[in-house]
């Protein structure tokens, strides 16, 4: 089990190495080109980050909730290993989705700097790393988060999604800010 816990900690590690290389390209920016909408109907720069980064808070924060009662939760089994793979598939392509209304980078607070956004998300991420260092391994087999697209899945499966989901919005900023500064 504690090979496990190594693997979700490497995932982490992966996260942050690609969130640094992230944060560098965007640190070459200005706040206003971060801020500034494509068009009309498309999110900022700003936008992307912010939902990447509710995303990742609203995972942690029901993962943790959902542990914390000590809750009866059925093995991870080919269902789950089905619902992840097609919801990493999905998320891997080029198909536009809504995401879920709490996650909508539309709802960037005004007065949030990209600084700020910076410190928030690299705060998120010590988080992440404390509760993986300290979860119970018994919850490693188990369908502990429940995506509201694909439905249930493993820790591993979560860490596996969000690396998809994270690179799918990094893969749009970056296209995003050149398209910003012509």
């Amino acid at each position: 089990m504690e090979r496990q816990r190594k693997e979700f900690l490497s995932s982490l590690d992966q996260l942050d190495l690609q969130l640094e290389r992230l944060f560098r390209d965007m640190d070459k920016y200005p706040q206003e080109k971060l801020s500034a909408k494509p068009a009309q109907d498309v999110w900022s720069p700003m936008e992307v980050l912010y939902h990447i980064y509710l995303s990742e808070r609203g995972t942690l924060a029901y993962v943790e909730k959902k542990l914390s009662f000590d809750p009866k939760l059925r093995k991870r089994g080919l269902a789950a290993w089905f619902r992840s793979t097609l919801l990493n598939f999905y998320v891997r392509s080029t198909f536009k989705f809504k995401a879920p209304a709490t996650v909508r980078g539309e709802n960037l607070p005004s007065d949030l700097t990209y600084g700020e956004l910076k410190e928030r998300f690299i705060e998120l991420r010590a988080n992440w790393k404390e509760f993986l260092e300290k979860v119970d391994s018994k919850w490693f087999d188990r369908e502990v988060f429940r995506h509201p697209i694909a439905g249930r899945i493993s820790l591993g499966q979560t860490m596996a999604f969000l690396q998809s989901h994270f690179e799918r919005h990094r893969k749009q900023i970056m296209a995003r800010v050149p398209a910003l500064t012509r």
